[in-house]
Order: structure tokens, then C-alpha cells, then sequence
């Protein structure tokens, strides 16, 4: 009767444990996802590329061009919400831009 006791009072301190630390668990756990799916999906575009390369010519090809676009469009039609995370994706890609241009548009200044 006394372990049960204990193994309560241990349990209900595991619970308030828990809830204190859970907000910064799901905090290492959302940064843990987004890095776990950035990688993957480094992993999965470069395959795709790879396996659309044809010899000869400018990169990306217009092969490579319709592939990422038709694996952007499959990805976003299985996101709950995907027009607000079309949004964020825009405004992510805006600001890259400012970043780094791209070099397939005008020439660089000086060039």
C-alpha cells in the first residue's frame, strides 16, 4: 500500500514536471522537426534533379524547371492550409532575394 503511495506521488510529480518543461519541449521538438524536414527535403529535390540531368546545356533545364514545379504543387496540395503557407513561403523567398541574387537574372553591377 505504501509503494502505491509512492508510485502516485512520483507519477504526479512526473505530470508537473512535464507540463513545466513541455513549452520548451515543444520548442526543441518544432526545431527539431523543421531541421529533420529542411535535411530531408535537400535529400529528396537533389535526388529528383540528379535523376532528371540530361548532358549538355544550361542547368536548371527546363526539365529540372517542370519537375520542382510539379513537386512544389504536389507538396503544397497535402498541406492543411497551404495558401497561408504559400504566403510565408513568398515572403521567405523575397527575402532570400535580397540575399543572394539570382545569377540567371540581370547581370551583376560592374558586369
Amino acid at each position: 500500500m505504501a509503494s502505491n503511495l509512492a508510485r502516485k506521488s512520483n507519477w504526479e510529480d512526473h505530470g508537473k514536471l512535464r507540463k513545466n518543461i513541455s513549452g520548451a519541449g515543444q520548442m526543441a521538438d518544432e526545431h527539431s522537426r523543421e531541421a529533420w524536414a529542411r535535411a530531408t527535403a535537400h535529400h529528396i529535390v537533389d535526388g529528383a534533379l540528379a535523376a532528371s540531368e540530361r548532358s549538355g546545356g544550361k542547368l536548371p533545364s527546363p526539365d529540372q524547371i517542370a519537375l520542382l514545379r510539379e513537386i512544389a504543387r504536389r507538396a503544397l496540395w497535402h498541406i492543411p492550409n497551404s495558401r497561408d503557407e504559400v504566403r510565408k513561403l513568398v515572403k521567405y523567398l523575397d527575402i532570400e532575394n535580397l540575399r543572394q541574387p539570382n545569377p540567371f537574372d540581370d547581370d551583376a553591377p560592374g558586369g
